[in-house]
């Protein structure tokens, strides 16, 4: 008998065990679920290829030597910096550099990125600019659960005003030991009406309690000044001009003529050629670098 009571015992333990597990097993996939609907609900959008090809176009280190990136790096309220340049000035190489930069930075730091490119219409809405923000930075926090509950009780609120609540909420428990650094590249590729509507809640999320660091660029206008327009509704906004031919786009050009004339790729009879194809690229006339 007292056999029959240690093996019933023995099985029972083990049915304990195996439920536990399973349990654990069902929560964790739950709560998997959970996130995935959360962060799919902001947006599907693959932010990262336009980032790749930017930061493969090049490399820069200017930046860190400016006192008004570093002023800006090391803000502890909500402040923007603007950088603006012409055509092929280098701006989405220096954004994508500024991105590496950034994600040096310590743990109480999160960043997030999106490259507007003029080829991809998804990528010129508000909507999914915020969307790609929002899911970036969402992504890292640890408990879903209320973030889930807010979309249950939202379905009748405009979808942006919906996306932003939902971010402001879900960050709200790390407003006071946390920054945000936001980068987007391109602005100027968005018509007036989405641009407008980005820059309005890109304002509206920095006049909450989050500390968000905004990084932008676009292209230079001699007709406007970003300051005077809806820029200046961005939290403390300092312009940044890029110089037209940096020290780090000559040297790339250099390089590369360099490596491609030792290769065989290039073949020019007199060297003369070179020093004038060097200064046609500096003019943008022969290519162009964002």
């Amino acid at each position: 008998m007292a056999r029959g009571i240690e093996d019933e015992a023995e099985h029972n333990f083990r049915f304990r065990a195996v439920s536990s597990i399973f349990q654990k097993s069902t929560t964790y996939q739950q709560a998997i679920q959970t996130k995935q609907r959360v962060l799919d609900f902001c947006s599907q959008y693959d932010c990262t290829v336009s980032w790749k090809q930017a930061r493969k176009s090049g490399t820069t280190n200017l930046f860190r030597e400016s006192p008004k990136y570093q002023n800006w790096k090391s803000m502890p309220v909500s402040s923007t910096i603007v950088y603006t340049g012409k055509l092929g000035s280098g701006k989405s190489v220096l954004l994508a550099n500024i991105v590496d930069d950034l994600h040096i930075g310590n743990e109480l730091t999160h960043v997030a990125y999106f490259f507007c490119r003029h080829d991809v219409s998804e990528s010129l809405k508000a909507r999914e600019v915020i969307g790609s923000l929002a899911r970036q930075l969402l992504y890292h926090i640890s408990d879903f659960t209320t973030a889930a509950e807010y979309l249950d009780i939202t379905h009748q609120i405009e979808p942006m005003e919906r996306l932003t609540g939902l971010l402001s909420c879900s960050l709200a428990p790390l407003r006071l030991s946390r920054r945000f650094l936001l980068v987007i590249d391109g602005l100027d590729e968005l018509d007036v009406h989405q641009r407008d509507i980005l820059i309005q809640q890109l304002s509206d999320l920095q006049g909450e309690t989050l500390t968000i660091l905004l990084c932008i660029s676009l292209r230079d206008d001699p007709n406007e000044n970003p300051l005077k327009t809806n820029f200046a509704r961005l939290a403390g906004p300092v312009i940044t001009a890029i110089p037209n031919n940096t020290p780090d786009i000559e040297d790339f050009i250099a390089t590369e003529l360099e490596s491609r004339t030792e290769s065989g790729k290039l073949t020019i009879g007199s060297p003369v050629l070179i020093l004038e194809i060097q200064d046609a690229l500096l003019d943008h006339k022969g290519c162009s670098f964002g």
